[in-house]
């Protein structure tokens, strides 16, 4: 199937990718050995002097940092999305930054965490030789599969079923960007049609004779681009049963749009006890994924709750100390889909600041139905210090733990605020909330409601592991800068 080959197609540049990596790291550390104790000045940099000679099973354990960083930066540049229409020009600019960010990530993390000598001159061969072997192995893949498609073997057959609206588009699509490797066989008329109507397509006759035309012509997909009505019961299972007998493909358009108009949610197939049906989603989130990311929140989370139980403390005997009241505040959100769940958090207000909300709306710095107040009165001394760090949101880890929230996410609202957001913006619901989000990383309060919103739904539309894994990472900066934390 088309979207099976696009998945086939990504799978097979990640290992590509990583093979080319793995290649780079072999290479370099063969290169910089001395030949004849001659040694080459680079930048600055010895290459092959006996100094830096460490042996290769000392290095070998970088790889398997190395590959994960380069996989994780090459996703964040977008190499593994459709390319449709982009030149071999992008492709290397692209290759080349997340080249450049992925040596960066490796060696903070080598200063960070290991101890044993690192040979600069190696990472500065591993880091050219590895941009130049991913841009070589693109560049290989992109000539074989253009060179394949535009063989026999490689192009695959469509035949068209119906001459309306969706058909048009259909034709118009194979032959603008001839996807997949896909050529218009022709197509079937289940009406009188005039001569043309699919343009240049040959007219092969009526959906009746489509068993007929499988066994005397080459056709890998069949598009059933008709009505779904009852009308056109007997056609389709005609058609289907035609397809089945002979293990062609049968790709269904089951919504006419109105010209112009795209459909805003993303389809996918899938079954219910044998029943087939097609699933609209406006996330391209898979199951899969989605499970990887609810096991990796619940793991993170139960960490980091264990490792922060001192800070815990301490910070609990600080508010117990300077203020009255509970340690903790917990107060009613809106989760996923309107699922209430508490939140927890350490108290930064005086006891009774919910009651004293009402008398501050006139001070309030946010559009829309959000409250937030600058130099909020109500807040204590030890509560501006918990929110100028955003240490007040560490107990969230709990809910994380729960499983009512995600590391990453839109942030979770109160009820009376979430009540008050209508229509598409209510879209930012269909996610689990999360503990930090790409409004907490572009300056929170200083940013407006609407923009806040139109960042959630973006973070929904685009999300994956990778954009999880970038927003994880640049949340501690966010915090040390301060922007918009009151």
């Amino acid at each position: 199937m088309i979207l099976e080959r696009q998945a086939f197609t990504r799978r097979l540049y990640r290992v590509a990718d990583l093979c080319a990596v793995a290649a780079a790291f072999l290479a370099a550390h063969a290169l910089r050995k001395p030949w004849d104790g001659a040694t080459l000045d680079v930048f600055g940099v010895r290459l092959g002097v006996l100094e830096i000679l460490v042996p290769f099973r000392e290095l070998a354990w970088t790889l398997a940092i190395a590959l994960p960083l380069y996989a994780l930066s090459f996703s964040l540049q977008g190499l593994y999305r459709a390319h449709r229409g982009r030149s071999m020009g992008w492709v290397l600019w692209r290759v080349a930054r997340a080249g450049a960010l992925a040596l960066g990530l490796l060696l903070v993390a080598l200063y960070l965490f290991s101890k044993a000598h690192q040979p600069r001159a190696f990472f500065v061969l591993f880091g050219v030789l590895a941009v130049a072997l991913v841009s070589l192995e693109r560049g290989l893949i992109l000539a074989t599969l253009a060179f394949v498609r535009r063989r026999a073997r490689g192009r695959r057959f469509a035949l068209i079923v119906g001459t309306g609206f969706a058909a048009r588009r259909i034709r118009d699509e194979i032959e603008r960007t001839g996807a997949q490797g896909l050529t218009l066989a022709g197509y079937l008329a289940d009406a009188p049609a005039p001569e043309g109507a699919l343009g240049d397509a040959p007219l092969l006759g009526t959906p009746g004779d489509l068993d007929r035309i499988l066994h005397e012509r080459v056709v890998d997909d069949v598009f059933y681009a008709l009505p779904l009505s009852e009308a056109q019961a007997g056609t389709f299972l005609e058609c289907h049963r035609a397809c089945a007998a002979l293990g062609v493909n049968l790709l269904v358009v089951p919504i006419l749009l109105p010209e112009g108009e795209r459909m805003p949610m993303h389809a996918s197939a899938d079954e219910l006890q044998g029943i087939p049906l097609l699933s609209f989603s406006t996330s391209r989130a898979g199951p899969a994924a989605l499970a990887v990311k609810a096991v990796a929140d619940i793991a993170a989370g139960a960490l980091l709750v264990c490792a922060l139980l001192p800070v815990y403390a301490a910070i609990a005997f600080l508010v117990k100390l300077t203020s009255k009241g509970p340690v903790l505040f917990r107060q009613r959100r809106a989760g996923l889909h309107f699922r209430e769940f508490d939140v927890f958090k350490f108290r930064t207000m005086v006891l009774g600041a919910e009651a004293k909300r009402d008398e501050l709306l006139d001070a309030n710095v946010m559009s829309g139905p959000v409250f937030k107040v600058k130099d909020d009165p109500r807040v204590t001394g030890v509560g501006k210090f918990l929110r100028r760090w955003s240490l007040d949101e560490l107990p969230q880890f709990f809910n994380v733990v729960r499983g009512e929230m995600s590391l990453v996410g839109p942030r979770p609202l109160p009820l009376y605020e979430a009540q008050e957001i209508k229509g598409a913006k209510r879209r930012r619901l269909s996610m689990k909330p999360g503990v930090t989000c790409l409004w907490q990383i572009s300056g929170r309060n200083e940013v407006d409601f609407e923009r806040w919103m139109e960042m959630d739904l973006d973070y929904i539309d685009r999300w994956s592991l990778a954009l999880d894994a970038w927003i994880l990472l640049k949340t501690p900066f966010a915090v040390l800068r301060g922007r918009g934390a009151s």
